[in-house]
């Protein structure tokens, strides 16, 4: 059983037992998804799994989320959820842009990305994920392993740690702060990283 630790505390939500995942590594992560790409009946685990470690989100932010809340343009998607009332911003890149087109279109008449059962289709999620990560050797999987291995991505990237607050919610996009950014110079900043890690995904 393959026993792993957070690489920041600082940066963990709450303490969990150690004898649980607590992310994937670059391996498990690539052989979960290519094993997932490759069975149409994973097709929702697979694209749940790229959607969340390519971009940060929470399981239950994209289990709320809304095809009305999804801006291909500006390529990121608006949750209206945030403590002091303003949005906050999740980035993607190109190619977690083509699987949310793909989705929409096999979708049709959904107003929810995971589908008008999304709560159905998350129970089948975690499901098929511990099964998938159990043959990985990694036990006690479940979705948060998944926004971890991004927060784990990205500092073993040696990102902004700042940008990365901002994705994972912890800061706002409207704070003022010293950089004397506004909330879209600092969106176009983050978004930018998250694209080049995006982009070494697989």
């Amino acid at each position: 059983m393959t026993v792993i630790q957070m690489p920041d505390p600082r940066l963990r939500p709450r303490l969990f037992l150690s004898t649980h995942a607590q992310f994937l590594s670059d391996k498990q992560l690539l052989l979960l998804l290519r094993a997932c790409e490759s069975d149409p009946s994973r097709r929702d685990l697979f694209e749940v799994a790229s959607v969340i470690t390519n971009t940060g989100i929470r399981p239950q932010d994209l289990e709320r989320l809304r095809w009305n809340d999804v801006n291909f343009i500006r390529r990121r998607m608006v949750l209206k959820t945030l403590r002091h009332g303003w949005p906050r911003y999740v980035a993607f890149g190109q190619h977690t842009m083509q699987l949310l087109i793909s989705r929409r279109e096999r979708r049709a008449g959904s107003d929810y990305v995971l589908g008008n059962s999304m709560w159905k289709t998350q129970f089948a999620v975690r499901s098929q994920l511990q099964v998938a990560c159990r043959t990985l050797g990694v036990e006690g999987a479940n979705l948060r392993v998944l926004r971890w291995t991004f927060m784990k991505r990205w500092l073993d990237a040696g990102l902004c740690t700042h940008s990365l607050a901002r994705i994972l919610g912890h800061r706002s996009y409207f704070e003022v702060g010293e950089d004397g950014l506004g909330p879209e110079e600092r969106f176009e900043i983050d978004s930018r990283l998250q694209q080049l890690l995006e982009g070494g995904n697989g």
